[in-house]
């Protein structure tokens, strides 16, 4: 099986989506490729130590980049509080907190917990009605009969589970993995009422069928915990030019990148990866913003993947580029 060095994606104004990567196998590949450089996510965080969220501000209801920083680290957290609890035997106190919304951002993430061996939820952060429940039995309150949630619940086991390794090999260097080891990425079809809309819905079965995507990571050997969003592209702001530095533009990059993450995050094999980059090159009514704004994407090691606006170019890395622009190798080599 081939192996892929880390890729970075951006836009044409964005900063790079920092990946790792490595692997023998190809969900290992995959996962890899979903690990954010920890100087990256700490750049990105309120806190001046990293402990808190990407953005305050990030919508659940989207598919921004920033919905899949805010998911991991508050998957995340709850899981440490849940294995810290656990330690002292007390791990009803954070399935109530979960469930009294203690844990929820004000922007519609919230923590889902549900027992592995049982598959019952111990805690929901949108539902407290679904505590107690299995998700065959939420499904069927739900009315989401086009489904398979034994098969769902066994996809969130499988993810909690994955990574689950001391550290990750990086080229010729090694990072280190989460405090809480493992996790992974798992879309799903839902009936997408957020927290901030419960209050308003009637009945659960009127809600809109949703494409969603959550993190999914361990919390003790006995539970798994999750925290997504909603597959659903950030509107784009039109009309908006690339040539300034508008506030439009920084939203059209938050879609573009958001949407290419949220692609690579629902890849389950290498066929469907591969798909991915093919479709961010040539598809060019999702990734090619009219006003100039488009992804490109390449490897660390030099490489490009895709590119919404010169896919000639696959394959090859900034200096080929620059040398066809009639400027200097050395400078694509810099940028890169």
């Amino acid at each position: 099986m081939p192996t892929l060095n880390s890729v970075k994606a951006h836009t044409a104004l964005s900063a790079p989506t920092q990946k790792t990567a490595t692997s023998h196998q190809v969900h290992q590949l995959l996962r890899s490729l979903q690990q954010e450089d920890g100087t990256a996510v700490t750049s990105t965080v309120d806190s001046a130590d990293g402990s808190g969220p990407a953005r305050t501000s990030c919508d659940a209801a989207y598919s921004a980049p920033c919905s899949r920083v805010n998911s991991k680290w508050l998957a995340t957290k709850t899981a440490q509080a849940i294995v810290e609890q656990d330690a002292l035997g007390d791990t009803n106190k954070v399935f109530q907190d979960v469930t009294d919304g203690r844990f929820n951002m004000e922007t519609n993430f919230f923590p889902f917990v549900f027992e592995i061996d049982t598959g019952v939820c111990v805690g929901h952060g949108a539902n407290p009605n679904w505590v107690g429940q299995t998700l065959s039995q939420i499904f069927d309150e739900m009315g989401i009969g086009f489904s398979l949630p034994d098969e769902l619940h066994q996809r969130f086991i499988d993810a909690s589970r994955m990574n689950s390794v001391p550290s990750l090999e990086v080229s010729n260097t090694t990072v280190a993995t989460d405090i809480v080891d493992g996790g992974g990425w798992v879309p799903y079809m839902w009936r997408a009422v957020l927290p901030s809309q419960q209050e308003d819905a009637d009945d659960a079965t009127s809600a809109p069928i949703m494409n969603k995507i959550a993190f999914i990571v361990s919390a003790t050997p006995r539970y798994y915990v999750g925290v997504g969003y909603n597959n659903q592209e950030l509107p784009w702001d039109l009309p908006c030019s690339d040539k300034y530095d508008s506030w439009c533009s920084v939203n059209n990059v938050r879609s573009l990148v958001g949407k290419a993450e949220t692609r690579i995050n629902e890849a389950v094999n290498l066929g469907q990866f591969e798909t991915v980059l093919y479709d961010m090159s040539f598809d060019r009514e999702q990734y090619f913003i009219p006003g100039g704004h488009y992804l490109f994407m390449y490897r660390y090691d030099g490489p490009l993947k895709a590119h919404a606006h010169l896919s000639r170019f696959a394959g090859q890395p900034l200096e080929v580029f620059f040398k066809d622009l009639n400027r200097e190798p050395a400078e694509g080599a810099a940028l890169h």
